[in-house]
């Protein structure tokens, strides 16, 4: 191989190198870019009225994972508007990534009042819930629903 053979062969392997720069940089793009999901909202949902006493704020990536939580919680406020206003965020969008982000969430979850902690009768007993990550797994519809029934009943006395 002569000196132009060398050049030849050094050029083709940086063209490789630059080549697959680019197309792992594309591939980590795609990754972060928000979704163009037919499920991702760009506003949140609501549903309720404004001045219910219990404040739901959502925060999910509405894909097809999540999006029965935000279904379920939408519709619980959407049957119980006097007592339950809900919001939900569609985590993969840019509004609600920032709303996400400035709501110290570390995770998806719910607020409450304000807050994903709450202490909730269960069986005669008092146990503490946190409505963080994935209903069904870390928390139960049931909790929630006995945290609105115990929320309800105290604004009431």
């Amino acid at each position: 191989m002569g000196i132009s053979g060398r050049r030849l062969t050094l050029l083709v392997v940086v063209l490789g190198f630059v080549g697959i720069a680019f197309l792992f940089q594309e591939s980590r793009n795609r990754r972060q870019a928000p979704s163009s999901s037919p499920l991702a909202s760009a506003k949140p949902q609501e549903k309720g009225s404004a001045s219910a006493p219990i404040k739901v704020v959502a925060f999910y990536p509405l894909n097809e994972g999540h999006k029965f939580i935000a279904d379920y919680l939408l519709k619980f406020a959407e049957e119980h508007p006097d007592q339950v206003y809900a919001r939900v965020y569609d985590m993969q969008t840019p509004e609600g990534m920032k709303q996400w982000r400035s709501s110290g969430l570390k995770c998806a979850g719910v607020l409450v009042n304000g807050k994903t902690k709450h202490d909730i009768k269960r069986d005669g007993k008092t146990v503490s819930v946190d409505l963080v990550k994935r209903m069904g797994t870390n928390w139960q519809q049931g909790d929630f629903e006995a945290l609105v029934k115990q929320l309800t009943s105290a604004k009431s006395n």
